[in-house]
């Protein structure tokens, strides 16, 4: 299952678990061309996007902001280390290694 979320912006969302903008828990998720900020959640569950950890979840950003979020703005929940940001990718996706060997190019 694939999710493209384009031109788009998220905020004012609010997760008591993870995810306050975004959590993707199964399939591919794209993010491109959108902003992400002004969401909530607890510390460490991706407050703007969450993205769970297993063979079968990818997401991807492009050309995108994900900023402004309480707590943190992007975390790998339930073990994932599924993300894959391209070089314009602005704030908190850019600032840490985001690329997993299961993300295709």
């Amino acid at each position: 299952m694939t999710l493209t979320i384009r031109n788009s912006a998220l905020s004012g969302n609010t997760a008591t678990n993870s995810g306050g903008g975004l959590y993707n828990f199964d399939g591919l998720t794209i993010i491109e061309s959108s902003t992400i900020a002004g969401n909530s959640g607890p510390l460490n569950t991706g407050a703007g996007v969450a993205s769970a950890g297993d063979t079968f979840t990818r997401t991807e950003v492009r050309n995108s902001i994900i900023a402004g979020n309480t707590s943190t703005d992007v975390d790998f929940v339930d073990g994932g280390n599924t993300f894959r940001a391209t070089a314009s990718t602005s704030s908190a996706t850019a600032a840490r290694p985001v690329t997993s060997p299961r993300a295709a190019t």
